[in-house]
């Protein structure tokens, strides 16, 4: 659909309020206190949809508040979606299982999280009440020709894995077929198999 659609922001503020033992232990084994939190290791990841998206709640922190602010005092209109995938490839990072449980918030929704639709993720890793799985922070979705595409200029903005992904396919200026993009405009475009 254009540009990777980042959510940063969201994901710090979600991963806080989701309960992950595991990031805790693997700073541990690297030495560091329990006080000081480690990083949650993002996997990248090329995935098809083995079923649509449900909502299954909200967020326990409210998109673009902070965690220290009461949330019974704020209206939040954010929800929670949970679908299954299936790994087509993996980019780089952690490797996870070939059928994954993807969580997302829903100013993700307007793409369609439907069955059999690819996305190119950056995940990370959660435990939430005793279900798994991994939250995408950053997510593409095929366009109408199965292409993902992404301006040339942004490509070092992205992680490596991400933005060698988009290395891999051809480079072309848009056109006026490219309603995602102004024409002319040069954009890398990937279509896998």
């Amino acid at each position: 659909m254009g540009i990777l659609r980042p959510a940063l922001l969201v994901t710090s503020l979600v991963l806080g309020s989701i309960h992950a033992p595991a990031f805790a232990e693997q700073g541990q084994e690297a030495g560091m206190s329990e006080e000081t939190s480690a990083e949650p290791v993002s996997s990248f990841l090329l995935v098809r949809l083995s079923g649509d998206a449900k909502m299954i709640g909200y967020p326990a922190v409210c998109p673009g508040t902070s965690p220290e602010e009461d949330q019974s005092q704020i209206l939040c209109m954010a929800e929670m979606y949970e679908a299954p995938a299936r790994v087509i490839r993996h980019l780089g990072g952690p490797r996870t299982d070939r059928a994954v449980t993807i969580r997302f918030t829903a100013h993700s929704f307007y793409a369609v999280w439907r069955k059999d639709v690819r996305f190119l993720l950056s995940v990370v890793p959660f435990e939430d009440k005793g279900s798994t799985g991994h939250f995408a922070w950053q997510w593409d979705w095929e366009n109408e020709n199965g292409e993902f595409c992404e301006g040339t200029d942004a490509l070092n903005d992205f992680p490596e894995a991400i933005g060698d992904f988009y290395r891999s396919g051809r480079v072309r200026k848009a056109s006026r077929r490219d309603t995602d993009w102004e024409t002319g405009y040069e954009i890398a475009c990937v279509q896998p198999r």
